[in-house]
């Protein structure tokens, strides 16, 4: 068994990387802001590192700790190093600007540290 185990690892870290079937580099997004503003994703935030989540308001389970753990490394990080936060959400349906406010207020998230957060996709 365990030679097994030792010829599957040694033919797995022997192939090569996978090759990438579409590059998305150029890639951009637009999107609606909690303020009703229309940004381009990544376009619009580039300049200092990014750290992006997905969530959805209506989320009772993992969002809120995702929306902690953003809320935590804003704490973290200071100074020269601190990143743009953003959060997008995955259900522009019910998740419209004022929804969006909504969460920004019930999470207490500063404007100031997560300036972006939230966005949601445009109709």
């Amino acid at each position: 068994m365990m030679g097994f185990v030792l010829i599957f690892l040694m033919i797995g870290c022997g192939s090569p990387s996978p090759k990438v079937i579409n590059n998305m580099s150029d890639a951009s997004y637009q999107l609606v802001n909690q303020d009703s503003a229309v940004v381009t994703f990544p376009g619009d935030f580039k300049g200092r590192p990014m750290i992006v989540a997905y969530i959805y308001t209506t989320c009772k389970t993992v969002c809120p700790a995702i929306t902690a753990n953003m809320k935590n490394i804003s704490r973290e990080i200071s100074g020269d190093q601190e990143g743009r936060f953003v959060l997008i959400s995955f259900d522009p349906s019910r998740d419209r600007p004022s929804q969006l406010r909504a969460y920004r207020k019930k999470f207490e998230l500063d404007p100031r540290n997560l300036p972006c957060s939230p966005a949601i996709p445009r109709r």
